[in-house]
C-alpha cells in the first residue's frame, strides 16, 4: 500500500506499508504500539555527469500493535485528527508518523537537531518550521481488533542539501514514534548514523 503525501521542501514522502498477523496463535501485545529499527538505505538520483541531485533515504520500522489501531485513512482529517485545532494551532495527532533529522555537529561530535526551514501559514498568519512527518495509511480493517505486526517502510524522497542546509558529507540520523488511533504514543527509536550524498 503506498500514498504519496507533498512535504513543504518541495518532494515527496511515500509510505509503504506491510503487515503480518500470526495464523496460528495470536500474539499478545500491549494496546500502546511499539516500534524498533530494523534497515536503512539510501538511493541516489544522479545528473548526466555522475552527479548527485538529490537522495532518498528508506527508513524499514518493525511495529507491534495489540489492538491493530495503527493508520490513519485520507478521510481522517477532522476532529481529533483535523491538521488544526479550533484555535488554529497545529494539531500533533494530524501526523501519526514522526521523523526527525539530526545532524552530527563536525566539531563537537554531537547529533543535534536540523532546523528546517520556516515558512508562513497563511490561515494564521504564524511562523511554522517545515518538517518530513507522515501518516500511516490503516493496516488492519477499523471493524477488527487484533494484534497486528509488520514493517513500515518510509522513504523520505528528495533531500535537497541546498535547501535544508545539509552538506554532501554530513552525517545524519533519525529519531522516530508513532501514534495509533487511540492517540497512544509509541516508544522513541534513533536510527544509526548514515553518511548523505558520499
Amino acid at each position: 500500500m503506498k500514498i504519496l503525501t507533498k512535504n513543504i521542501i518541495g518532494s515527496f514522502l511515500v509510505l509503504s506499508v506491510c503487515f503480518q498477523t500470526c495464523i496460528f496463535k495470536k500474539p499478545e501485545f500491549p494496546f500502546e504500539p511499539s516500534i524498533s529499527f530494523r534497515s536503512m538505505s539510501k538511493k541516489s538520483l544522479l545528473d548526466g555527469n555522475g552527479q548527485v541531485i538529490e537522495d532518498s533515504i528508506f527508513l524499514d520500522i518493525n511495529f507491534k500493535d495489540g489492538n491493530g489501531d495503527i493508520g490513519l485513512s485520507v478521510e481522517d482529517t477532522t476532529g481529533q485528527f483535523a491538521r488544526r485545532r479550533p484555535d488554529k494551532s497545529f494539531n500533533p495527532y494530524y501526523y501519526n508518523f514522526y521523523c526527525t533529522i539530526y545532524r552530527r555537529n563536525k566539531f563537537t561530535g554531537v547529533y543535534e537537531r536540523l532546523i528546517l526551514p520556516k515558512f508562513i501559514d497563511p490561515v494564521t498568519n504564524t511562523e511554522f518550521e517545515t518538517n518530513i512527518h507522515g501518516r500511516v495509511p490503516p493496516l488492519a480493517p477499523k471493524d477488527k481488533q487484533s494484534p497486528i505486526e509488520g514493517v513500515i517502510r518510509y522513504n523520505i524522497g528528495g533531500l535537497f542539501y541546498d535547501v535544508i542546509g545539509i552538506n554532501k558529507r554530513d552525517s545524519i540520523r533519525f529519531e522516530v514514534f508513532i501514534y495509533d488511533r487511540a492517540l497512544n504514543q509509541s516508544n522513541v527509536i534513533t536510527t544509526p548514523a548514515i553518511l548523505v550524498n558520499e
